[in-house]
């Protein structure tokens, strides 16, 4: 799901003949269609959404819990989530009402 380099170059074997790889094929679409529609058919925006919200998980709060049990960790979490939920929430309605 990585997207090839912009300057990327199909990957030919010896006698010169392209090799049968899905690398190949995602560059000669991206070369037709272009990226963004690559990008958009293979869904590569939700890898990009959710990266995202990891970074804003760890942002917020710290890399680590604190707590010990594998239970209350599960209840730590959810909790930082529903935090940056309505975090969110407040935002969305901050930028809508301006």
């Amino acid at each position: 799901m990585i997207p090839p380099r912009k300057n990327a170059r199909l990957k030919k074997e010896k006698i010169g003949e392209l090799v049968d790889s899905y690398r190949n094929d995602d560059i000669l679409y991206i070369w037709e269609l272009g990226a963004a529609a690559w990008k958009q058919d293979l869904g590569y925006h939700r890898r990009n959404l959710s990266e995202t919200a990891m970074m804003r998980l760890k942002h917020f709060f710290s890399e680590r819990l604190s707590s010990i049990s594998f239970k209350m960790q599960k209840q730590e979490v959810l909790m930082r989530i529903q935090i940056l939920n309505e975090l969110n929430a407040v935002k969305l309605e901050v930028t809508n009402s301006q």
